[in-house]
């Protein structure tokens, strides 16, 4: 079994992540598109049918269910990683515990945070995305939610920042140049403003945003590795939480 609970380089988390991601897809996918796939429909023809309305209030619920699944998402790394079979019911079941509202409103907050930024100036909301890009996985793994999780995602990326913001372009141009090919080749089938090319980019966006989550969650495996020593005696405790 690969040891993932170690220090790791940018060039290894890509690789990692996508081996995790490979070797469980069934679980992870799935795991990540059941919840968000009526959520980016809404978003999605909310958008084409210039409802803002409607499409800023599917935002804010897709941001929410997201966090949700990213936090089973963690779950599910979290038994690969100890050599346990992943199951999308045991993530949930831990997911919707007493993990869940911490997790919930320190998703929140970030999600607020970031759009906040972004909307007063791009480079805040870019600063407020790094320091609490750990938050989901801190309020599963750690317990702790709510103002606790973004500090303490905040203390994990102290002197990783230029590494962790690496690793974040990294997945935008990947994911960017793997939708732009998709999208081209389904124009062909679907003109661009039909419901079934819509369709094709929204299931595009789920398939591959959990690369990106499994990537995040690594980095913060690897951060808790170089300061906290952090092992699988440790992960198996957190998840006994």
């Amino acid at each position: 079994m690969a040891n993932y609970l170690r220090e790791q380089s940018v060039g290894e988390v890509l690789r990692n992540a996508a081996e995790i991601y490979g070797r469980n897809f069934g679980v992870l996918f799935v795991t990540y598109f059941l919840p968000m796939l009526p959520f980016g429909i809404w978003q999605s023809e909310a958008q084409a049918a210039g409802r803002l309305g409607l499409f800023w209030t599917a935002l804010l619920c897709s941001m929410v269910v997201t966090f949700i699944a990213w936090g089973a998402i963690t779950i599910a790394v979290s038994d690969v990683c100890l050599g346990n079979k992943p199951t999308i019911a045991r993530s949930y079941q831990k997911v919707f515990g007493p993990m869940l509202g911490g997790l919930v409103v320190a998703s929140i907050l970030q999600g607020l945070s970031v759009l906040v930024g972004l909307c007063l100036c791009v480079v805040p909301g870019v600063l407020a995305g790094l320091w609490f890009m750990f938050a989901p996985s801190a309020a599963m793994l750690e317990g702790i939610g709510g103002v606790n999780a973004l500090k303490r995602s905040m203390s994990l990326t102290k002197g990783f920042m230029g590494r962790n913001f690496a690793v974040v372009i990294l997945l935008v141009i990947i994911g960017a140049a793997i939708g732009m090919i998709v999208g081209a080749v389904f124009a062909l089938v679907f003109p661009p403003t039909t419901f079934g090319f819509r369709i094709v980019m929204v299931i595009m966006q789920d398939l591959l945003t959990p690369f990106s989550i499994i990537a995040v969650i690594l980095l913060y495996y690897d951060l808790r590795v170089r300061k906290e020593a952090y092992d699988a005696a440790a992960l198996a405790e957190d998840l006994r939480r």
